[in-house]
């Protein structure tokens, strides 16, 4: 994991070319987008990435966020919401470690930095885990996922997982018909696993020429929640998230902060059992998630 960080750090370093971005810390009010429930059980099950290995992945206890492209100010104006939305899910969130997972690039020629980190990594990092005891076997990146990531967009993402048994112990694999399968470890109550998913890597690049008339504290919320859900690369989200915002090649403001569909996911995804096979923890999220929107709207 240090050797992948240092080399992250290393390709920001010498393909970035931003000049530091001055937004002002506008506050508006909350925009509250329509909600339809018919939608929010597809939306979650597309927004939560699904492999083959069967568990919905997110951090676990502790990120470190490093920043490119801003100056000091804006620095601390994006980190303090990254720690505060950090802090509602019970993530510790450091700026300042020896090894960084969430990587934020500034820039005006994302899509260059794209296609070098693609021609670099045609892998896209998935799966990727440089401490061999974890090393892991995901499904590689499909034609649509490389051309979301290569498509001129106002933000883009790449998310790596990897898995973890319940203490941390490497997992247990064994070759088959369609590559190496990761067998499962009961739990005392024979129940269910008590594997899990984390993330190790969230790796965001913003482009500043493709973003329009957006308060800095709306762009803050909009990464916030991209670093802490890893929501799936598209271009057709509705307005129920705010990642619907980024459908195009402009991110046209001002959005408006994380829909209450948005705080609500975040909520449930750090709350569901990440030993629960992936398919029933979306139908669990989803159904958590309608019921928090109903009780708010009374």
């Amino acid at each position: 994991m240090f050797l992948k960080s240092r080399m992250i750090k290393l390709m920001f370093v010498l393909w970035w070319v931003a000049p530091l971005a001055s937004w002002a810390d506008t506050q508006e009010n909350i925009i509250v987008h329509g909600i339809r429930e018919s939608a929010i059980y597809h939306n979650v099950e597309k927004e939560i990435l699904i492999n083959k290995i069967g568990h919905v992945p997110k951090w676990n206890k502790r990120v470190c966020v490093e920043i490119f492209g801003l100056n000091d100010e804006f620095k601390q104006i994006l980190l303090k919401k990254l720690k505060t939305v950090g802090q509602n899910i019970s993530l510790t969130v450091d700026s300042e470690c020896r090894v960084s997972n969430i990587f934020v690039l500034f820039t005006n020629t994302s899509d260059d930095v794209a296609k070098k980190i693609e021609d670099a990594n045609p892998e896209l990092f998935a799966g990727l885990d440089a401490e061999p005891e974890f090393r892991d076997t995901l499904d590689a990146p499909t034609n649509d996922d490389r051309k979301e990531f290569l498509k001129s967009r106002a933000v883009r993402w790449l998310m790596s997982s990897t898995f973890r048994s319940h203490d941390d112990m490497p997992s247990i694999t064994f070759p088959g018909a369609g590559g190496m399968r990761i067998v499962q470890e009961d739990d005392a109550s024979f129940l269910h696993d008590t594997a899990r998913r984390d993330f190790t890597l969230s790796l965001i690049v913003v482009d500043i020429d493709r973003i329009k008339d957006e308060p800095w504290g709306m762009l803050s919320d909009f990464i916030a929640l991209v670093a802490y859900t890893g929501p799936k690369l598209a271009s057709n989200y509705d307005d129920t998230t705010l990642l619907g915002a980024n459908n195009g090649s402009v991110l046209q403001g001002p959005t408006g902060y994380m829909t209450p569909y948005d705080t609500s996911l975040l909520k449930v995804l750090y709350g569901v059992d990440g030993a629960i096979d992936a398919k029933e923890a979306v139908g669990i999220m989803a159904d958590k998630v309608v019921t928090a929107l109903r009780q708010q709207s009374k």
